[in-house]
């Protein structure tokens, strides 16, 4: 049986990443890298303590993309935090991003970077909320891909 892909997001097939049928976390960290043009590195950042109310930050560089993230008490919910932030890319936010005073808050840094990391925390922020929705959807999807997997294992 042939592994055809197919588009995550049918409902807006501009967002541009292609999965096969069943994926795997490094599969939609290649797809995004393969759409991006560039690479993902994704690193914990101990300094990050979620109690400040950042669990995930997303760099856009011209050196690649980075993700940094704070300890997570369950590899679950690393999971989420770093899907939170590929669902950034995914879905173009660095591409959203309109002039404003960050720039003038913080000259030396990229000032989408800057909005992204204020924007975090800010459940009315509906780039945050969309976001988030497509991480959940992510992370079911992988959860089902690898009972799916587990179960072929067993029994064939």
């Amino acid at each position: 049986m042939a592994n055809k892909g197919r588009r995550m997001t049918e409902a807006n097939p501009s967002l541009g990443i292609t999965l096969p049928d069943s994926f795997t976390f490094d599969d939609i960290v290649s797809a995004i890298e393969h759409r991006r043009e560039t690479t993902i590195k994704i690193i914990e950042f101990p300094e990050m303590k979620p109690e400040d109310g950042l669990f995930g930050i997303w760099l856009n560089t011209k050196f690649g993309d980075y993700v940094l993230h704070a300890p997570a008490p369950s590899e679950l919910h690393r999971q989420q935090i770093i899907l939170h932030e590929l669902a950034h890319m995914i879905l173009g936010h660095d591409l959203a991003v309109g002039k404003s005073s960050a720039t003038k808050l913080f000259p030396d840094l990229p000032e989408n970077a800057v909005i992204r990391t204020l924007a975090r925390g800010h459940d009315d922020n509906q780039l945050e909320r969309d976001a988030e929705s497509l991480a959940d959807r992510l992370a079911h999807s992988l959860r089902r891909n690898a009972q799916q997997s587990s179960f072929t294992k067993v029994f064939g």
